[in-house]
């Protein structure tokens, strides 16, 4: 009855000290749980390199396809398509873009402008223009032309024309009386230039505003400092 009783105590001793070692290694054969991997959010700068280089690979394959197609259907080896398509490629790129050019004509333009204005300016000034920004309205440029050194051309004959359409915006040969036409026996022959007197004038607007030339052309050389400021 002892010895059943030592037995039983003994083995249950025994369970007892084994739980903790199988616990142990029931603990090291299950795995640990990973951990959730962290996710960043892609950079702007890496999606587009990405997409770039997806666009040009798509753009390669389809310039062989279609390389091939043009090879075959013109007799010319894909080299010589090739080629043909570098040359194009290389004058597309050469050219300037449409705002450049734009950008370009009108700097042109008002460089040459200049150019003309200081011609009519210089010109103008021996034939006694008087006006110089009303005559650069009313000037016709059909023959005005600037070369690419600069150069203009054409200035004085427009100059003559715009003289004889609009002798009011030039000084008179001589800035006092105009000769006055003679009658047969000698005796002078009074104008209406001559009836009209001197008279003060205020400022260029009111002068030009003059209907008769002939009085016009006498108040500008009887007022001449107000068209020489």
């Amino acid at each position: 009855m002892a010895e059943n009783t030592a037995n039983t105590a003994a083995s249950t001793a025994a369970a007892t000290s084994t739980e903790p070692a199988a616990a142990q290694a029931s603990a090291a054969s299950t795995p640990a749980s990973t951990p959730a991997p962290v996710t960043t959010a892609p950079k702007a700068e890496d999606i587009a390199s990405a997409l770039l280089s997806a666009l040009e690979n798509r753009t390669q394959r389809v310039e062989r396809s279609v390389a091939k197609s043009f090879s075959e259907q013109y007799g010319l080896s894909e080299q010589e398509i090739g080629t043909i398509l570098a040359q194009a490629k290389a004058q597309k790129d050469a050219q300037l873009p449409a705002a450049a050019i734009a950008e370009i004509n009108k700097q042109t333009e008002r460089a040459n402008n200049k150019l003309i204005a200081a011609e009519v300016k210089a010109l103008g000034a021996d034939m006694g223009l008087v006006d110089l920004d009303t005559a650069l309205l009313l000037m016709k440029r059909d023959g005005v032309q600037v070369d690419d050194t600069g150069n203009v051309t054409g200035v004085k004959e427009a100059l003559e024309a715009l003289q004889q359409e609009k002798a009011f915006l030039f000084r008179p040969a001589t800035a006092g009386q105009q000769a006055q036409p003679q009658n047969p026996q000698g005796a002078t022959v009074a104008t209406g230039a001559s009836l009209a007197g001197t008279k003060a004038y205020a400022s260029k607007a009111e002068i030009m505003k003059i209907k008769d030339p002939e009085l016009r052309q006498k108040a500008i050389a009887e007022n001449w400092a107000l068209f020489n400021s």
